[in-house]
């Protein structure tokens, strides 16, 4: 059994422990820890505020979308070069029958913080290779707590779920695969 010891530090030490897997057997690439460097150490809710109105109507138009509102350096335990971006999620229904609103935190990971820090003070822009992973963990999060939420007040998920369809099953294409 393998257990995660988030006492020690969250990088390796030596080669013997990797996350606070003692004795880890694997060797690891220097490409793969500069990817490990920059990561996603946390996506936290710090408000959560949803309504519906009790309207029926035919067609309804939803939309989520994320906002970056700031970015400042935070520090967690022996964990060093973490920014905390703050974020607010809305999904909204169109015509207002209903609101679903996610203030919250991504705290990230990356060996430049300074300069991440430096350049969201000058312009109040992330850099697309930081900005990316960063609304994916976003909209991961939020999106599953909006479902929940939207359930739950009786509105439209904010994402469209599969449906079975009764019938024969398509024939695969020989050559493609599925």
């Amino acid at each position: 059994m393998i257990t995660l010891n988030y006492q020690e530090s969250f990088f390796p030490k030596n080669d013997k422990t990797f996350f606070g897997i003692k004795g880890f057997p694997y060797p690891i690439k220097e490409s793969s820890l500069k990817r490990l460097m920059k990561m996603i150490v946390g996506v936290n809710f710090t408000s959560v505020k949803a309504y519906t109105k009790d309207q029926v109507v035919p067609k309804v138009d939803v939309n989520s979308a994320p906002r970056i509102v700031d970015v400042e350096e935070f520090n967690v335990g022996d964990m060093k070069d973490i920014v905390k971006v703050k974020f607010e999620f809305v999904t909204e229904y169109k015509p207002d029958i209903g609101k679903v609103e996610i203030d919250g935190n991504v705290l990230w990971r990356d060996s430049n913080s300074k300069e991440i820090l430096s350049s969201w003070k000058a312009d109040k822009k992330l850099n697309v290779k930081i900005a990316a992973p960063i609304l994916n963990g976003i909209f991961r999060r939020c999106l599953t707590k909006t479902v929940e939420l939207a359930d739950e007040l009786r509105l439209p998920p904010p994402i469209h779920f599969p449906s079975v369809v009764e019938g024969k099953p398509k024939q695969e294409k020989k050559g493609v695969a599925a």
